[in-house]
């Protein structure tokens, strides 16, 4: 018996991309331009720098070698490694978003989605976990999840991109579906048990080389894997709606339906529009138990 929820799933994914790019019918993995991927290093070195408050930004290991130091002293970095943004790094923030989305844009994905879910967002792996941080309350990184179970869009793809540290060995475990997938697992209401996810999906032999975007359908369960090897890594994710939609009905939550934005209007960061971060170190908003973004910010349109 074919499962048609999956069989649209990965027709829909056959469209949006090109055939050279899917290493499983439900993943793709894109390499970037060589300047658009070294814009994105660099600006991620400016911002983990401001969040230092050190003047290291041209010196990698420096960087890399202090924030990993820095662990237990860093105030705004959340459980699930969001490197939030405040009001005294604002700046190298926009600049991290502007390299990525004009990456993005030039690599002319734009023309695939409608929407993002914003703000995106710089992530740190630490080498091993703090077992306090596994207790949230939907899901951690480390288990296996669907980006839905945060209230996030269940026809959405999922972009992640490893930027610095060890992507190979601090990375993003893939799962596909098999036919006894059911498309109501995608809300957190029906979140199945352990044991029935891994009679249903099984794990993809695949992980991505430096440099290459991955961007994953809805459906495919991942979750944060650390070989014993495994140094820091940090890494952008984000969500977008594709223009393509899909015969099942979308669900969304109300918060996370708040935080869509055109990301064509991300490219002109610093130029038409601005995040404000107007927190101060330390402060962080609440999410409601992960029902919306922690950053505090005002998006501001630079237009006369």
């Amino acid at each position: 018996m074919k499962n048609t929820d999956l069989e649209n799933r990965v027709s829909r994914f056959k469209k949006i991309f090109n055939k050279e790019d899917l290493v499983h019918p439900l993943i793709a993995s894109i390499k970037l331009k060589s300047h658009l991927f070294e814009d994105i290093k660099n600006s991620s070195l400016a911002y983990l720098s401001s969040v230092l408050g050190e003047g290291t930004k041209n010196n990698f290991d420096q960087v890399i070698s202090n924030f990993q130091q820095a662990e237990s002293g860093l105030k705004n970095v959340t459980p699930t490694g969001m490197v939030l943004p405040k009001i005294n790094t604002s700046l190298e923030y926009n600049l991290l978003l502007r390299s990525y989305y004009k990456a993005l844009r030039e690599e002319y994905f734009f023309e695939k989605f409608s929407f993002c879910h914003t703000p995106a967002h710089l992530r740190v792996k630490w080498p091993t976990v703090k077992y306090a941080d596994l207790n949230r309350p939907r899901h951690a990184p480390e288990e296996m999840h669907f980006d839905s179970w945060s209230g996030y869009s269940s026809h959405g793809v999922t972009l992640l991109l490893g930027v610095l540290g060890d992507v190979e060995n601090n990375r993003v475990n893939f799962y596909s579906p098999n036919d006894h997938f059911q498309e109501k697992w995608l809300i957190k209401e029906h979140k199945p048990q352990e044991k029935e996810l891994l009679r249903c999906y099984s794990q993809i032999d695949f992980i991505p080389p430096e440099g290459y975007l991955v961007l994953l359908d809805t459906a495919v369960l991942h979750q944060t894997y650390r070989e014993q090897k495994a140094d820091i890594r940090f890494s952008i994710d984000n969500i977008f709606i594709p223009k393509l939609g899909l015969d099942s009905v979308e669900n969304i939550e109300y918060g996370r339906r708040l935080e869509l934005t055109d990301p064509n209007l991300l490219c002109n960061l610093g130029s038409e529009c601005l995040y404000f971060c107007d927190q101060n170190e330390g402060q962080i908003k609440d999410s409601r138990g992960g029902s919306i973004d922690p950053t505090s910010f005002k998006f501001i349109s630079l237009k006369g």
